[in-house]
């Protein structure tokens, strides 16, 4: 005994799968690219940072702009956005960041940054503090809240 299936419902499945595959293809080819950017106090617009200056100020080592400190405030509210920060300007695990970050309070004495989870909070306490530094990704509405984007940091690649 043979099984038929019904040609009225293989041409349904044959439909559905070809709108699924057309939606999934239109829906990548506009997805929307990722930048990873650091960003200031409004008020604040200091010159582009190297590498090294970034990497030295998130651990914790004074960088200078303009004869002033700079304040780093790690943004830690979304896991992606901590992630690209560890590795494009850390280059570090998270695990090995935080025990840098230790290691040279106890052998230098030099002061970790700011850490915070929440984003309201980074951004308020960025507003206040005039040579605060943070990054956060460009989707999250920083034209809106009156930043000074400083640079660039990390571009995502399209899918």
């Amino acid at each position: 005994m043979e099984l038929c299936i019904p040609v009225k419902f293989l041409t349904t499945i044959r439909f559905t799968v070809l709108v699924l595959l057309l939606v999934s293809n239109f829906t990548s080819a506009f997805a929307a690219e990722r930048r990873l950017l650091l960003i200031t106090n409004a008020k604040y617009k200091p010159l582009s940072l190297t590498n090294t200056e970034l990497r030295r100020l998130f651990l914790g080592i004074p960088v200078f702009r303009k004869g002033n400190r700079l304040i780093p405030f790690v943004n830690k509210s979304e896991d992606l956005c901590y992630q690209v920060f560890l590795q494009s300007i850390i280059g570090m695990s998270e695990k090995r960041y935080e025990r840098t970050l230790v290691s040279g309070f106890y052998r230098q004495g030099v002061s970790s940054p700011n850490i915070y989870q929440d984003q309201t909070k980074l951004l308020s306490e960025l507003k206040k503090e005039e040579l605060g530094i943070s990054f956060l990704f460009d989707t999250e509405g920083i034209e809106e809240k009156q930043f000074n984007v400083v640079q660039e940091i990390w571009i995502s690649d399209k899918p």
